[in-house]
């Protein structure tokens, strides 16, 4: 059984591991599901935001309840990491940070975001190589980088309008942050200093689509979901597009995750929410 702790210590059985059908491109009856995460040993896990509940994907391809953060009081949850050394952090609007454990999802601890004094409205959680967290806090339109244990280490501020899903990387020594902004309907990139974390430069890459989240692959390349499928950026300059049978329907892609060739993503309209996996062979050239 999978238990987790209130915010008293006591512990608190969660409901018995739901079996959903199997992923590829199929609909789950998911209530509205954002962050994807891939492990560093291939675990792969989806939040959805509104029932509070992280969903692990088993040996056998099933799609099953790990962890109902919801029962310490997060619910809301929209955004989930996992850091090189296997630990798992989820953001949510109402609890802040949740540590939950990656061998039997119990819930370790959760701490209050450090965004100006308060915790608002964190939406996305993204994690560097050396394990720090870098949240998306919507309310204040910023980034708040801090260490595992909740210290604030710096702030990112570089006039978003509305800030949503994220993703940091390094490639040949340097430190990337991607941010998406649905408002001004760009992809904020900024190279931070790798010990200070001072920023470095930032530039605005703009489209037609309206980005909500982003990933990097192994080669820095940039993944950007929209309301139109996942474009491929590099260099700033759009080179690759996918999309499901989905998402000509007009269904956003909430959040993406990819570990070597493996993508998966989460995505929705008003009446459908799916979930599914991709490889990043299956992207089409674009001119």
């Amino acid at each position: 059984t999978v238990t987790a702790v209130t915010a008293d210590g006591a512990e608190s059985a969660c409901a018995a591991p739901v079996v959903w059908p199997k992923m590829e491109q199929v609909r789950l009856g998911l209530v509205r599901p954002i962050g994807a995460a891939i492990g560093p040993d291939g675990a792969i896990y989806v939040v959805d935001h509104h029932i509070g509940t992280i969903f692990a994907v088993d040996a056998k391809g099933d799609l099953r309840n790990f962890a109902d953060t919801a029962l310490i009081g997060s619910g809301l949850v929209s955004g989930i990491t996992v850091t090189p050394d296997n630990r798992i952090f989820t953001v949510g609007e109402r609890s802040g940070v949740t540590e939950v454990d990656a061998k039997d999802g119990r819930i370790r601890r959760h701490f209050a975001i450090p965004a100006k004094g308060k915790a608002s409205h964190p939406y996305a959680i993204a994690s560097d190589p050396k394990g720090r967290l870098y949240i998306s806090e919507r309310e204040s339109k910023t980034i708040q980088i801090c260490d595992t244990d909740g210290k604030l280490l710096s702030t990112h501020d570089p006039g978003f309008g509305d800030n949503r899903g994220l993703a940091v990387t390094t490639l040949g020594g340097k430190l990337l942050l991607a941010v998406a902004d649905s408002a001004k309907r760009c992809v904020w990139v900024s190279e931070l200093d790798d010990a200070t974390l001072r920023v470095l430069d930032t530039e605005k890459i703009g489209d037609e689509r309206i980005p909500l989240c982003t990933a990097f692959d192994a080669e820095g390349r940039l993944y950007v979901g929209t309301q139109s499928g996942i474009d491929r950026l590099e260099a700033g300059k759009r080179t690759g597009h996918w999309q499901s049978q989905f998402n000509a329907k007009g269904h956003q892609v909430w959040g993406v995750a990819i570990r070597g060739d493996l993508l998966i993503c989460s995505e929705g309209s008003d009446n459908e929410k799916h979930w599914m996996r991709a490889t990043l062979s299956d992207f089409k050239p674009t001119q």
